[in-house]
């Protein structure tokens, strides 16, 4: 009432400087003035219950919030309100005796996968593999001190042999989707889209889950159906999810080292290694890192279904080798008869071995392949080289001693049209 006072009191109706300044107008204002006034105080009293409520949730959230970081920061046992887990086991017997019950159960939180490092100290030293393995495990109860065995099985993986169904053949006929009673619009496509779909579940379920591995003191059986690795070692794995490396194995494989050189594109060779004997080691799928001299070069991944016998890496680049490419004076020769004209294209590859011991070098050339019957190429001069005609592919093996230099020469013919354009270069 006091507001609504004080706005008579200011308003012009009041003070008779309103044009009309009759009764009836002033009840119609005072009767608007109170029914806005009403409505503006029961939504800020709405408000204003709302802030309280909001305002006692904030305090008891601020009081838990207290309470969990004074729970955190004592030293007393925090299993204290940790849950208890719990095996309940039924036991029957003929009659009553003393003894010792051990239970194992499976839990579908915890796991392992694999990791590789790869060593090379130099260029004449065997490659070092380090198996590693990073466990996790989120199973609510810490693994204090325990002995890890790890295992290349997956117990979510039916063990059930597959049965191969009648394979029908018959005569394809063609029949429209649009033909049908009753298609609908798109069916084609939506068959061919679930088809794909279909293959690309089926091929997501026979792929082979990421295998894992073990390291040092350690001990591999292998069961007719999996490999399993017992790690002699006691670790602690937190119940956190996350991966703690477990690496405590490692194997000695032979390696032979050679140098990659193709001065088409670089002038700088690459150091690789074929690595031979992994087979007998179990490897299982996983990441591996390189590291060549005592620096790391890079990462690749080792998958014994899809790597050979031989296994090659990258070891990086190598500046001490010096090689240069030339290309040597075209030579043309006119038939007499005719539009065709031959070219001979030469190129003197020189390189020199800086390093202070002999390098097994492999280069790699190319000549061009054609794919016109009325442009022909011919390989006049490759050296000891092995020729593969089908892609055109010039491969030359050769040991370069200390300080020394060699030069590889190889030249072919081109002939074609001398009226058509022919790009050479």
């Amino acid at each position: 009432m006091l507001l609504e006072k004080d706005m008579i009191l200011k308003n012009k109706l009041s003070k008779g400087e309103g044009k009309s300044d009759s009764l009836a107008v002033l009840k119609q204002a005072m009767e608007f003035f109170r029914i806005k006034l009403d409505d503006i105080n029961t939504q800020l009293n709405r408000i204003s219950r709302q802030e309280r409520k909001n305002k006692l949730t904030e305090e008891r959230i601020t009081t838990r919030l207290t309470d969990l970081r004074t729970y955190k920061a004592k030293e007393e046992d925090p299993k204290k309100y940790a849950p208890d887990n719990q095996i309940i086991i039924t036991v029957s017997a003929d009659e009553a005796v003393a003894g010792t019950i051990e239970a194992s159960y499976m839990v579908t939180t915890a796991g392992w996968v694999p990791s590789y490092d790869l060593r090379s100290g130099s260029a004449l030293a065997p490659m070092q593999l380090t198996y590693k393995a990073n466990v996790y495990q989120n199973t609510g109860e810490d693994w204090n001190d325990v002995k890890l065995k790890l295992s290349t099985s997956n117990p979510n993986k039916g063990n059930i042999k597959p049965e191969l169904p009648v394979w029908y053949l018959n005569y394809y006929v063609h029949k429209p989707a649009a033909l049908y009673k009753g298609a609908r619009e798109g069916s084609t496509l939506n068959a061919v889209a679930d088809a794909y779909k279909s293959k690309k579940d089926m091929d997501e379920m026979n792929e082979l889950s990421p295998a894992q591995s073990a390291a040092n003191y350690s001990q591999l059986i292998e069961t007719m159906t999996n490999v399993e690795f017992n790690i002699k070692l006691d670790y602690t794995i937190p119940s956190d999810g996350t991966n703690r490396m477990v690496s405590v194995k490692t194997a000695e494989l032979p390696a032979r080292y050679y140098h990659y050189l193709v001065p088409k594109l670089e002038s700088e060779a690459f150091l690789l290694a074929k690595i031979t004997g992994w087979e007998e080691l179990n490897l299982l799928p996983g990441n591996a890192n390189v590291f060549y001299e005592g620096t790391y070069v890079g990462a690749t991944v080792l998958n014994p279904s899809v790597i050979n016998d031989t296994l090659q890496l990258a070891l990086g680049r190598d500046n001490g080798i010096v090689v240069t490419r030339t290309k040597m004076p075209v030579k043309e020769s006119n038939k007499l008869l005719g539009n065709e004209i031959t070219k001979t294209i030469a190129y003197e590859i020189r390189m020199k071995n800086n390093k202070s011991r002999t390098i097994n070098l492999m280069v790699e050339d190319q000549v061009p392949v054609s794919q016109n019957k009325d442009i022909k190429v011919e390989l006049k001069e490759k050296g000891k080289a092995d020729y593969n005609e089908t892609i055109g592919l010039l491969k030359w093996t050769v040991n370069v001693d200390s300080k020394e230099s060699k030069t590889l020469k190889f030249a072919y013919d081109v002939t074609f049209n001398k009226d058509m354009p022919l790009s050479l270069y």
